[in-house]
């Protein structure tokens, strides 16, 4: 799956990486550098005019809203897309549907606030600023800011190369290679890893440890359990349960929200 902006840049994308950039101390501050000026440069006279606690306010509010509404409408349009095997997510997409909300809700906002709001050209010409601005925030991010957050997800088997030769990428906290990983379960204080017919664990978060790994790799087929995409390739369907199977016939279910989700990511595969 990638995440694409409409002037080229894109970057894999999964689920887990969705949540932990909405977690991520830097992706919060480069967030901030840009809403500082959006805050700084906007168009609309009337929130200048404001007093400055107003603006404050304004802007606390609206900083969390973007966070929150780009995070579960980044989510919802990500689970749609593999269900409809889309491959390719639109960045520009996604931004718009969130400034749309956000900008809807500023209007409130400016009411309560008692900033005026009467008129319309400014409105709209202060909801385009906005867009414009984080959609160069959001080329900056896929061009640049993603590989230096998360090297991690770059270093895949096929790209690890140092000096002509291949090395092991190795998950981290266990000494089993990324490339070998059939499954990942969350413990109460860690997660299992099982692969090369051995298992061990770690004190990591499941989401932290899937964000990651390399997005096409495999697929959360329930809440606390991930598998390889080889290994969910060998699954059964058994009273309208889809289970998938181990090696040693021990059997995992998808969670009944995944179904469609686990059916379609297999056929992408293919």
């Amino acid at each position: 799956m990638r995440f694409k902006h409409i002037l080229g840049p894109s970057i894999p994308m999964s689920e887990a990486r969705v949540w932990r950039m909405a977690k991520t101390r830097a992706f919060y501050i480069y967030t901030i550098a840009f809403a500082f000026i959006a805050a700084l440069f906007h168009p609309y006279d009337p929130l200048h005019a404001a007093p400055l606690l107003t603006q404050l306010v304004f802007w606390t509010f609206g900083f969390a809203g973007f966070i929150l509404f780009y995070t579960v409408i980044h989510l919802a349009i990500l689970r749609a897309s593999i269900r409809l095997q889309i491959k390719t997510i639109s960045e520009t997409f996604i931004m718009a549907a969130t400034m749309g909300v956000l900008n809807v809700l500023a209007v409130f906002g400016f009411k309560l606030l008692g900033i005026e709001v009467t008129d319309a050209a400014s409105l709209v010409s202060t909801a385009v600023f906005y867009f414009v601005l984080f959609e160069i925030a959001a080329y900056g991010y896929l061009s640049y800011g993603d590989r230096a957050l998360f090297p991690e997800v770059y270093e895949t088997p096929e790209a690890a190369r140092e000096g002509g030769r291949v090395y092991e990428v190795f998950l981290r906290g266990t000494p089993l290679p990324v490339a070998n990983v059939e499954m990942i379960r969350a413990l109460d204080k860690g997660i299992e890893v099982t692969g090369e017919k051995q298992t061990y664990t770690a004190k990591r978060s499941l989401q932290v440890t899937l964000s990651e790994l390399p997005v096409n790799m495999g697929i959360q087929i329930h809440r606390t359990i991930w598998v390889s995409r080889h290994l969910a390739r060998n699954y059964i369907n058994e009273g309208g349960t889809l289970y998938v199977v181990t090696s040693d016939g021990k059997r995992f279910p998808v969670a009944r929200s995944r179904r469609s989700e686990f059916l379609a990511w297999i056929k992408m595969q293919d």
